[in-house]
């Protein structure tokens, strides 16, 4: 019961505490941070793009288009995403996704530590604010991969020519599958392809919030020395 009033004050958008110390005042109100915190958390999200996460990084991009391209033309893998049911390609799609967060964040080293009791809590803002930018920028990726693929074997693969892989009659199901499969698989190969971008290239992909605070500051900067005449 206490730990259900707890969450619920945090939650709530003002919240009521007692002021024993003062006579004629009996509560007093003040801003709960946790709602502040996740606007917050939202606005920084928003600023980074993460919808616009890949197509900064050519090479990610061009490593999933490849392995998309791949299982259109490799009858192998129609085998296999027709052998595999949902529960399996869901746990790929899950796998793929957070494999390619994790490798970018490690490979290119986007986890920031606290340097100071005073800045963890922003540490851990940026922190989740780049994880979950990641998150839907892999989302964004494996969306428009599913879609791309999907597409394609509708115009490349003839259904006689899959039946004939497939020994059985090939339907709309079997090539949701196929799309589903090449997707992770895309979505993998993307992470790996990201891991071969410079590191300035993928923190600019992905902190496009401090990116942009630390852009004004320089200006700020700049028209400061240029108004005090040091340039």
């Amino acid at each position: 019961m206490r730990v259900g009033r707890r969450l619920a004050e945090l939650a709530a958008p003002i919240r009521a505490v007692e002021a024993p110390d003062v006579d004629d005042v009996d509560l007093r109100f003040v801003a709960a941070v946790a709602r502040g915190n996740l606007r917050l958390l939202t606005g920084m999200i928003r600023a980074n793009r993460p919808w616009r996460l890949i197509v900064r990084l050519s090479r990610a991009l061009a490593a999933a288009a490849a392995a998309v391209a791949l299982a259109l033309v490799t009858s192998d893998l129609w085998k296999l995403s027709d052998a595999l049911d949902w529960i399996r390609l869901l746990a790929l799609m899950v796998l793929s996704v957070g494999a390619t967060v994790l490798w970018l964040i490690v490979s290119h080293r986007l986890w920031e530590r606290p340097r100071g009791r005073a800045s963890r809590e922003q540490t851990v803002l940026f922190n989740l604010a780049t994880t979950l930018t990641l998150l839907l920028g892999a989302a964004f990726l494996y969306t428009a991969l599913f879609a791309m693929t999907l597409l394609g074997a509708a115009l490349v693969i003839d259904s006689g020519v899959m039946a004939q892989a497939l020994g059985h009659d090939a339907s709309i199901g079997d090539y949701a599958a196929l799309a589903w499969m090449a997707s992770s698989l895309g979505t993998l190969a993307g992470g790996l392809g990201a891991g071969l971008e410079s590191d300035e290239a993928v923190r600019e992909a992905a902190y496009g919030y401090r990116a942009e605070r630390t852009s004004e500051r320089e200006v700020d900067r700049d028209e400061a020395r240029h108004e005090s005449g040091l340039d």
